[in-house]
Parts: structure tokens; C-alpha cells; sequence
């Protein structure tokens, strides 16, 4: 049986998905990214997120809740297949569009842009992992 490959626009999105983000000062950091509350907004998938970092060898931990969406394929730099780019917009940080960037994988893993939508170096660990649903077993 073949599996049927959706378009990414398409694809559940909602989430969360961990892994090591690049740290210029330190080992790296524990990235953790909950994206929820999927709907469409103007025509693409939109909800919220909880980003968690952790900054390995330190106590230092920082916790940002905004909301995220899909942007559209003429929005999608070259380069990256032209859709599956994932916005974050922190709502609690206090700078200004300080957007995030993430590639989406099929739903399965975020992959970590620059500020300009352009691919992370791959000696840079940047891919976070779509965690299992947790399914609850009825008693």
C-alpha cells in the first residue's frame, strides 16, 4: 500500500517537537516548541505556541507563548520548496517583530531558519523532532 503524501499546507501541523538549538556560548540548547489550537486565518494554519529553552550547563531557562502560522508559498523564500515555513510571533517578549523561522517536514520535524528564511549551516544542529502523541488508555 502506497502512503498518500499531503501537500505541506495540508499537513497536521499542531504538536511538539524538541531537539538542540545552536547556542553561541554555550553546548546548545534544549529546544521544546508546542504549537497549538490549529484553525485556518486568512486562508492558512494558524494557533498558538509554547516555546521552552533550556541552556544546556547553565540554570538559565526561558519560556515564550505567542502565536504561530503557516506562510504562504509566494511568502516562502527560494529555496525551500516555496511553502512549509513556519512563523512563531512571540506575543511576551517585548522586542518588536522578532519573528522565528521553521521549515516543517511532512508534520514531523521543524527545521531552524535565519531571520531571513534562509537554511542554518548543517554543522549547526537546528532539527527538532515531532514528539509521539500520548494516547490515553481508557479504563
Amino acid at each position: 500500500m502506497r502512503a498518500t503524501m499531503l501537500p505541506v499546507d495540508v499537513q497536521p501541523i499542531a504538536g511538539t517537537y524538541t531537539g538542540i538549538s545552536p547556542c553561541a556560548d554555550c553546548e546548545g540548547i534544549l529546544t521544546t516548541i508546542t504549537l497549538t489550537d490549529p484553525g485556518i486565518d486568512a486562508g492558512v494554519q494558524a494557533g498558538a505556541f509554547v516555546m521552552t529553552m533550556a541552556y544546556k550547563g547553565r540554570s538559565a531557562h526561558v519560556r515564550i507563548t505567542g502565536r504561530w502560522d503557516m506562510l504562504p508559498p509566494q511568502d516562502a523564500m527560494h529555496g525551500l520548496r516555496q511553502s512549509g515555513v513556519v512563523r512563531l510571533i512571540p506575543l511576551d517578549d517585548g522586542t518588536p517583530n522578532t519573528f522565528r523561522f521553521y521549515y516543517c517536514e511532512s508534520g514531523q520535524s521543524l527545521r531552524m531558519l535565519d531571520a531571513s528564511m534562509q537554511e542554518l549551516p548543517d554543522l549547526v544542529p537546528h532539527t527538532l523532532l515531532r514528539l509521539p502523541e500520548k494516547r490515553h488508555r481508557k479504563k
